[in-house]
């Protein structure tokens, strides 16, 4: 790319040379008609005029120069966000499993991280002295409500009836299923461990417990993610905000598996933005049935954001900003491109929305402006300076003049 811009410029001066002949031959033929080493203003702004009458160039030369005329349109803008993150868990299929009740982890089914578990299958045995205690009550009341036969009528019944409730609503508060509770009034007999079961089909992602470990009420002891759902949280540009809404598909790319894209959509967008990395965040949910998506991934993500704006259009590299002027180059319909200054609005990756000074169907110079912005820019110079050699010398001195500025190009 370097040796193609060296090639460019190279091809400059060319140009320059002729019309630096041009206007000298011209200078020369006034300077006999009027006082010799005095400058006529007229003689300027007829070279300042020519420079802001646009650049001829021949068919040839704009191959050679790579320049490329597009057409502005009109159309909608989509501006293209790209942002990395990193996979969670969706927090709302995890769970946290621990028991209400002291005990001791008498045997573990579960035992390291990352087994899959289905919903209803066992974690561990728990002994626990208060579960012993509420299985003898529960038998009990199922003893004396039995002793009283047939009289639901009866206050006692009544009374025997809510005291059997009552005890099989204490062991399912305590995470006791109602088969342990039906095998226990079956059998009539109490057990010294009960089962506790997994609430959720998932992954174990955490293990906080050992086989024999005694444990406390609300110790948390397993975490439980269901990972056919996933989240991947990134982070959001301050001005990639307003384009990132709810509802937005995109396309998460990974390194582990090159090629594969998978879809998302943007579900939530954190309501703070960091105050030092001046970003947001964005959550993307992610379809996830074969597992292949891991919490801990890192993607790229890629969402098309309609801004919701509809205008003129033309490339980026069309328009020429340098300090307070942006400006493109216009094909007339004499084929010269004529410098015209326009207001930009919205900008995506590759156009930018031309507010004002631009109507759809105008052909505009869409690569390499920039060599005909700096050829405008030189054409004033070397007139301005000719001028300055006409009055300055006197005495038929030659003055060189200085070599002309690029304007910032």
């Amino acid at each position: 790319m370097r040796t193609e811009i060296l090639a460019l410029a190279a091809l400059l001066p060319v140009a320059f040379a002729t019309g630096c002949d041009r206007d000298r031959a011209e200078a020369g033929n006034h300077s006999s008609q009027a006082d010799p080493g005095v400058a006529t203003r007229d003689s300027g702004l007829a070279a300042a005029d020519r420079a802001t009458q646009g650049v001829a160039v021949s068919a040839e030369e704009r191959s050679r120069l790579g320049i490329v005329v597009v057409t502005a349109e009109s159309r909608e803008l989509v501006r293209e966000v790209r942002l990395v993150g990193r996979v969670t868990p969706a927090e709302t299929a995890s769970r946290t499993v621990t028991t209400k009740v002291d005990g001791f982890v008498e045997r573990l089914y579960v035992d390291f991280t990352g087994r899959a578990v289905r919903q209803g299958e066992p974690l561990f045995e728990l002994y626990s002295p208060m579960l012993v205690a509420a299985q003898q009550e529960l038998l009990l009341a199922v003893r004396l409500r039995g002793s009283l036969g047939a009289a639901p009528s009866s206050e006692a019944a009544q009374n025997a009836d809510s005291l059997v409730a009552a005890s099989r609503r204490r062991l399912e508060y305590w995470d006791i299923s109602a088969d342990q509770i039906a095998e226990l009034e079956r059998s009539g007999a109490v057990r010294r461990t009960m089962t506790l079961r997994a609430p959720v089909n998932g992954v174990v992602l955490q293990k906080n417990v050992v086989q024999g470990q005694a444990i406390m009420a609300g110790t948390p002891l397993l975490q439980i993610a269901d990972l056919s759902t996933v989240w991947l949280e990134a982070d959001v540009f301050e001005n990639d905000l307003s384009a990132v809404r709810v509802g937005l598909p995109a396309d998460v790319s990974f390194d582990a598996y090159p090629g594969d894209v998978v879809r998302g959509r943007v579900t939530y967008l954190y309501p703070t933005v960091d105050p030092v990395a001046r970003t947001g965040r964005v959550r993307i949910e992610l379809s996830n049935p074969a597992g292949r998506v891991r919490p801990g991934l890192f993607g790229t993500v890629r969402i098309r954001a309609p801004l919701m704006v509809r205008g003129v259009v033309i490339p980026r590299q069309a328009a020429l900003v340098t300090g307070d002027r942006q400006l493109v180059f216009v094909e007339d319909s004499a084929g010269r491109f004529v410098p015209r200054l326009v207001t930009l609005g919205f900008e995506t990756d590759s156009l930018v929305e031309v507010l004002r000074g631009l109507r759809a169907g105008e052909r505009v110079v869409g690569a390499a402006a920039f060599l005909l912005d700096a050829e405008s820019n030189l054409g004033a110079a070397l007139a301005a300076m000719a001028g300055m050699d006409m009055g300055g010398g006197s005495g038929g001195g030659r003055r060189s003049a200085p070599r002309p500025a690029r304007n910032g190009h």
